[in-house]
């Protein structure tokens, strides 16, 4: 068991992704592959975790994810790619 004060998660012993927190420095670099879970993948693409479920329910939006057991995960490698992939400039022409 943990004695630090963070929150745990209910089902495991590991602390709880902060929401609204800034991310650590070494996930700000996208060219690292770093599995990540939704909520940290969201605030990469400032959107909420929701917003990506949606999508993988209803095949929307083409964002690769590795499912492992009951937990989603996404390769910080793979956002860059979908960032890139969905970058515009002004006059909405892939950048």
């Amino acid at each position: 068991m943990s004695h630090s004060n963070e929150p745990l998660n209910q089902y495991h012993d590991v602390p709880v992704e902060p929401l609204n927190q800034p991310l650590p420095d070494y996930r700000f670099n996208l060219n690292n592959d770093v599995l990540v879970g939704q909520i940290v993948a969201g605030q990469i693409l400032d959107i909420p975790p929701a917003t990506l479920q949606k999508w993988r329910s209803t095949n929307e939006v083409d964002l690769p994810y590795i499912k492992i057991g009951r937990s989603i995960k996404y390769r910080t490698t793979d956002l860059k790619l979908w960032l890139d992939a969905n970058t515009r400039n002004k006059m909405g022409v892939k950048a």
